[in-house]
């Protein structure tokens, strides 16, 4: 009887479960499709061109994505940029 009752609890529970579960979930995931851009300015940078289209991509993406995006650039004397991004 003991063990007839657990199961019938289990059984009961893992319904519940699954009848709660669509209440209690939310969206959380979203898929976002990007296109990154880079200037290849010669052949030998090629690699180069590809992680900056790729961190543009990624950039675009969390944009779309709802992210917050703070930033500034600034450019040094001898005329070299620096930007800092927060998201």
């Amino acid at each position: 009887m003991r063990s007839l009752t657990l199961h019938f609890s289990t059984i009961i529970l893992t319904l519940l479960l699954f009848a709660l579960n669509p209440v209690f979930s939310k969206d959380s995931v979203r898929f976002i499709e990007t296109t990154g851009r880079a200037v290849i300015e010669d052949a030998a940078e090629v690699v180069t061109a590809r992680r900056r289209s790729l961190e543009d991509a990624l950039y675009l993406a969390a944009l779309h994505g709802g992210a917050k995006i703070n930033g500034f650039s600034s450019v040094s004397t001898d005329t070299s940029i620096q930007e800092n991004l927060v998201v």
